[in-house]
């Protein structure tokens, strides 16, 4: 029996910049919104990604989708 995996939870992730650090490096800052549709297409999640990271005032560097799945079955 094969393992098998399904999605139980879904997270946006939008990096923006922060400013520098001491050293003139870009400094991060994550936008996090939780409880996306686990079944939410990646089109979906980035077509509203878009129009979230829009409106942000700080540049949008990265956007990001962390998916948690259950594994079920046996490893071959």
């Amino acid at each position: 029996m094969a393992v098998n995996s399904e999605p139980t939870s879904s997270e946006l992730i939008i990096r923006v910049e922060d400013g520098t650090t001491s050293s003139g490096a870009i400094r991060y800052k994550n936008l996090s919104f939780r409880n996306i549709k686990a079944g939410a297409t990646d089109n979906d999640v980035k077509a509203v990604a878009d129009l979230l990271g829009n409106a942000q005032i700080k540049p949008v560097a990265g956007i990001l989708r962390s998916t948690v799945v259950t594994l079920t079955g046996e490893p071959e």
